[in-house]
């Protein structure tokens, strides 16, 4: 790291993380009755039992000394479980479902470089729903209700908070005829603050950046409505539509200087919302032989938290052409990933190009190509804090980067029977962060 004030340079490294495992355990049953009626629970439960580690030096590049010298360790035993039971009755043209589901959550984590001081957090999510299904003519119908309730409590300073939450949704879909279909769509969900964003043990990152969890989190709402128009003539398929999402009390960081301190924290903050314009048309140019697909997406979105107001606007898509005949598909690829804004954070997925020949026989298939053969590949992250302003970037310079790819399809005895199911429950386990710059 070069410094701009004549100072000699500085030797910095930033390593993060990861070890440990997750073992899980799923059971579902199906049981199927007289009258079109059908009982379905699914029971899944995960561990994970690991550590996550950050380490951030700073040395005088001509002397070796230390200048900066940071070391995280936290040590999680966490755990979760959840269970869904749905009833479904069904008659000719509709359907009634009905349901419940628990999720629970038990956090422990161990700060081994902080006196080793333990932070616990206990989780609970209880779900009550209905909803009900109905086909007339040329409509269709589904709306549904239901009531969420979310508990988290802190061992250490018994502390907590408890909410309850209503979920309506609605989806209407409109045939016009068999070629062409209107669909609205409405959904609500809530978002419970997670073990890293409530943790009150404070974790420095730096010489001068901190990061300290908020416990007087609440549960946050989201809303999403979607109307789009599909379409199916010959030789052109696909959907256009438009998006609009709000979510007034989104769980998002802020940093602030607290003395000498740079800290970053988390608060319910004055919400995100955006909108959202889509096409995705598929075109046959030669039935059964060349097709061409593509999404074109443009996105408008404005968030606001304390002492922030930022706005995000921005185009994605992808293309793909493919050329198929005589065993041979030709494949000629380019996605470019949405710009999102989060808090005072800008986000961009993968940009790139694939180039593909592949050659399918039987069980066999051969494949060679070039990755990036029309641009460099490219993702990342932008802060825009007023305080804090950095850009982090996985970019290849090796491009393009030519691969084959060889498989070879066996299989003997009785094959398993996959399971379709009617439910599934959530258990996915929380994990601490060690924060990096």
């Amino acid at each position: 790291m070069s410094l701009n004030n004549g100072f000699s340079d500085i030797r910095l490294r930033d390593y993060n993380g990861v070890k440990g495992f997750t073992p899980s355990f799923s059971a579902y049953l199906e049981q199927h009755f007289s009258h079109n009626q059908v009982i379905a629970v699914d029971f899944n439960a995960s561990l994970y039992n690991g550590r996550t580690l950050h380490d951030y030096t700073e040395k005088v590049k001509d002397s070796g000394d230390d200048i900066t010298n940071v070391n995280t360790s936290i040590r999680d035993c966490n755990q979760a479980y959840g269970i869904e039971a749905d009833y479904i009755k069904k008659w000719s043209g509709s359907r009634l479902t009905a349901g419940a589901s628990y999720r629970a959550n038990r956090n422990k984590s161990t700060h081994e470089n902080f006196s080793g001081e333990v932070f616990h957090q206990r989780q609970d999510r209880f779900y009550l729903f209905g909803e009900y299904f109905r086909r007339m003519n040329n409509v269709t119908v589904t709306a549904g209700i239901g009531a969420q309730y979310t508990s988290f409590r802190f061992m250490e300073t018994d502390d907590g908070r408890d909410s309850w939450g209503l979920r309506p949704q609605l989806s209407l879909t409109y045939s016009r005829t068999q070629r062409s279909q209107f669909k609205l769509n409405f959904a609500t969900w809530q978002s419970a603050p997670s073990l890293a964003e409530t943790n009150i043990v404070p974790q420095q990152i730096d010489g001068f950046q901190w990061r300290i969890g908020n416990p007087d989190l609440k549960t946050s709402s989201s809303y999403r409505l979607t109307l789009s128009y599909n379409y199916n003539i010959p030789r052109l398929t696909g959907s256009m539509g438009v998006m609009a999402f709000t979510s007034p009390d989104a769980i998002a960081p802020y940093i602030e200087w607290r003395g000498d301190k740079l800290v970053t924290s988390y608060e319910n903050s004055a919400g995100l919302q955006n909108i959202a314009f889509f096409i995705s048309p598929q075109i046959d140019v030669i039935p059964d032989w060349f097709f061409v697909n593509g999404t074109l997406q443009y996105r408008a979105e404005r968030m606001r938290g304390t002492g922030y107001k930022h706005y995000n606007h921005c185009w994605s898509g992808d293309v793909t052409a493919m050329l198929r005949h005589w065993n041979f598909a030709l494949l000629v690829q380019y996605r470019k990933d949405q710009v999102s804004l989060w808090g005072e954070s800008l986000t961009w997925g993968e940009t790139f190009s694939v180039l593909q020949l592949n050659y399918n026989y039987k069980q066999c298939a051969i494949g060679a190509g070039v990755f990036c053969p029309f641009t460099k590949y490219d993702k990342g992250s932008r802060s825009i804090s007023r305080y804090n302003i950095n850009e982090s970037r996985t970019r290849t310079d090796i491009c393009p980067m030519p691969f084959i790819e060889i498989s070879y399809n066996i299989q003997w005895g009785r094959q398993k029977r996959g399971a379709s199911k009617l439910v599934n429950a959530d258990a996915e386990v929380d994990r601490s962060t060690a924060k990096g710059r």
